[in-house]
């Protein structure tokens, strides 16, 4: 990797990694942070979109692969808000209910709606995520979650 000075400051070319590539079969938590690393994941169904964002990469374990969002859809979610309402609504009971016993808890987030397709949620990270990689001082993270592609 090439680095570039600027002014002092150390800066660092964007890196565009996919999630595959950190965690596997897993279901990933991407948490949105300035790092210069983007991640990029396959997602909306057929329609094989590709969104990425910036920050970290966490698995999750299996946390989702047990919830069809597919059958909301598949390709056709992120162009119809009624059938984005009907997964949120869906989403939101899931994620709640799965999480409630973790250090920190994952939600949907209803600010970002329109970002929703199959296999990338937009979520709210409520608690402080430990183990040296996220500033323990921030308590509220936007990002995503994503449990791959039907397809």
């Amino acid at each position: 990797m090439r680095c570039f000075f600027n002014s002092a400051k150390l800066v660092l070319p964007a890196v565009l990694l996919d999630v595959e590539m950190v965690v596997g079969e897993n279901t990933a938590l991407l948490i949105s942070y300035p790092t210069k690393i983007n991640y990029e994941v396959q997602a909306g169904g057929l329609g094989c979109t590709h969104p990425t964002c910036e920050g970290f990469c966490l698995s999750v374990g299996n946390l989702g692969q047990d919830f069809d969002d597919c059958s909301y859809g598949c390709h056709h979610i992120d162009q119809d808000e009624d059938l984005q309402k009907k997964l949120a609504k869906a989403l939101e009971q899931y994620l709640e209910e799965r999480t409630k016993g973790w250090r920190y808890q994952i939600l949907f987030d209803y600010d970002r709606l329109n970002e929703l397709q199959e296999g990338w949620w937009p979520v709210v990270v409520i608690g402080k995520i430990n183990g040296g990689i996220l500033p323990t001082d921030k308590v509220n993270w936007k990002g995503y979650v994503h449990t791959g592609n039907c397809d």
